[in-house]
């Protein structure tokens, strides 16, 4: 049997998703893939956004916060930032707060794509500051609900269907932690 052939099937199903992952860029080389777990306190730290407010830690205490990371050349993201963007345009009267956080290059990419797809969530490029908060992510896009009472209550990496997108209220509105 040709040693390619042997590869492919080897890493058919689960590992091949994986394994382009990983070709396409998608993970970091060396990254750690340990992130905080379910349970665990998160403290957050003042957040710049990218027309200069800041959300500061204190304003965020005791309200449940979606942490969306993403970028503009993510075709996954792409397919979840509507999503994204329809809770946030629901929630907004809300305490449930949102913060997304763009791994672009630079800060124009992020504006551009956000301003060419109409999007109005709160976004970062503070992407290194909110990892040493959340742990290393492992892919694009990661999502986050933290609780009121300030733990993870949730955290998924990759693409996430709309409903399940929607019903992140429900995980951030719990009190108790949500196993995962």
């Amino acid at each position: 049997m040709n040693p390619s052939r042997r590869v492919f099937l080897k890493f058919s199903g689960p590992a091949a998703t994986l394994a382009l992952a990983a070709g396409a860029g998608l993970f970091k080389t060396g990254e750690a893939l340990a992130a905080t777990a379910p349970g665990q306190r998160v403290t957050l730290p003042d957040i710049r956004l990218l027309d200069n407010a800041v959300i500061t830690a204190r304003s965020l205490a005791g309200k449940p916060v979606v942490i969306y990371f993403w970028a503009s050349w993510c075709p996954y993201c792409a397919k979840q930032s509507p999503y994204i963007e329809a809770l946030y345009r629901r929630t907004r009267t809300t305490d449930l707060q949102m913060i997304s956080v763009s791994v672009d290059k630079t800060a124009a990419d992020a504006r551009n794509y956000l301003a060419q797809k109409g999007y109005t969530f709160p976004v970062t490029m503070d992407a290194g500051v909110m990892e040493r908060a959340l742990g290393t992510r492992r892919a694009l896009p990661k999502t986050y609900v933290i609780n009121r009472s300030g733990m993870l209550a949730f955290s998924a990496f990759g693409e996430m269907f709309e409903e399940d997108v929607l019903e992140l209220v429900r995980f951030a509105a719990l009190p108790a932690v949500m196993r995962c």
